[in-house]
């Protein structure tokens, strides 16, 4: 919904839909950094992914062919996640 809503330019229900899943699904945290990804909220989607990464989350193998992530190859903290995980530059 957090897509979709912002997609839809619907910004509150977006916001409400992102409160929601970060409240309810920490469990998820890299489709949480996806969500924030998407909305251009770069610095949280790295905190995620991070969250991700010390909970280590089977889902970071595709964080390195994930488009949706390319925005975040020129984020520092994103550069030295993926070196951590031993991920090509």
């Amino acid at each position: 919904m957090v897509v979709i809503n912002a997609k839809g330019g619907k910004k509150k229900e977006s916001d409400r839909a992102r409160n929601q899943l970060t409240e309810k699904y920490t469990n998820l945290p890299y489709y949480i950094a996806l969500a924030y990804t998407y909305i251009g909220e770069i610095e949280k989607a790295v905190d995620w992914l991070e969250t991700a990464y010390m909970n280590k989350d089977n889902n970071l193998v595709y964080v390195n062919v994930e488009p949706l992530f390319i925005n975040l190859r020129t984020n520092s903290r994103f550069s030295k996640l993926m070196q951590q995980m031993n991920f090509p530059k």
